[in-house]
């Protein structure tokens, strides 16, 4: 017969009651971080990570990101490889250019510029 493992405290009855609904979890989010933290943080995504998963004993919570800040990263990647494009494509100009006035010249390299 399996015995139920019961609280030792008070304390100890509390902090399983609190951390074992999320949004009780939320609410306390909500009120130890700061704002700016907050505002990153999409809290409907919390959700409480399985014991059988981690093999101990403490609570652990997962949430995402929120979805501004993916946004915002999103926009970031997509114009660093816009920038890259454009210094690829500026790269490769320089180099015809130079190969053209080469040309030109009549000069030759022994080593193509790339």
């Amino acid at each position: 017969m399996s015995r139920r493992r019961f609280p030792r405290t008070l304390h100890d009855a509390r902090v399983r009651r609190v951390f074992s609904r999320t949004k009780a979890v939320a609410v306390l989010l909500r009120h130890l971080l700061p704002p700016h933290c907050i505002a990153c943080l999409d809290l409907g995504t919390l959700r409480r990570e399985s014991k059988a998963i981690l093999r101990c004993r403490d609570v652990f919570f997962i949430l995402m990101v929120a979805k501004e800040e993916q946004e915002q990263e999103q926009r970031e990647q997509a114009e660093l490889a816009e920038q890259r494009r454009w210094l690829h494509r500026w790269r490769q100009g320089c180099i015809a250019m130079i190969d053209e006035l080469c040309a030109d010249r009549g000069l030759t390299l022994e080593e193509p510029v790339r």
